[in-house]
Formats: C-alpha cells, sequence, structure tokens
C-alpha cells in the first residue's frame, strides 16, 4: 500500500475519531452517516474500494494483510461490513 492510500484511509478514520473524540453527538458526521448506512452487509473489493475511497488494487492489498478481515471463497474476496467496522475501530486504537 502506498503513502498516499494509506493517508486516504487514515483521512477517513480521522473524521471518526473526531466525532468519537466529541462523545456528545448522536450521530455520525453527515458523509459518513449516510456512507455507512447505505453500503451492503458484506462488501466486494470493489465496493470495500470505494467505501474507503482508495484504489481497486489497495482495497486487494489491504485484504492480503493477515489482520484484516476479508474471507475467500473461491476465487471471490469478500468483508462484512460488522468486521471492517471492528478493524477500523482497533486501528484508531
Amino acid at each position: 500500500m502506498s503513502q498516499q492510500d494509506i493517508q486516504k484511509v487514515m483521512e477517513g478514520l480521522r473524521v471518526l475519531v473526531e466525532w468519537l473524540q466529541r462523545g456528545k453527538e448522536t450521530k455520525l458526521p453527515q458523509k459518513v452517516e449516510s456512507t455507512w448506512s447505505n453500503i451492503p452487509e458484506v462488501l466486494q473489493v470493489n465496493e470495500l474500494a470505494e467505501v474507503l475511497n482508495v484504489s481497486r488494487w489497495t482495497a486487494y492489498e489491504l485484504c492480503r494483510r493477515s489482520d484484516f478481515p476479508a474471507v475467500r471463497i473461491g476465487r471471490r474476496i469478500l468483508v462484512r461490513k460488522d468486521q471492517l467496522r471492528a478493524w477500523m475501530d482497533k486501528q484508531i486504537s
């Protein structure tokens, strides 16, 4: 994963961290809320790339990491939305 791709992912995570640190608000920021509620429960790699705002190649690289919650079924790579969120939370802390 290139530095530029990591920066894009970190920017998305920064928005979530700021929201979590405020603690008083009950709703996610508008951009994050609309994105998160509209994504399917199970993501394919192209959808993962879109949600994280990274290239498809970067999403494949992320799925190759041992700590990332990707599941391979035949030639398909899938990521559950709840596991992605848990992984993102772990990266923040």
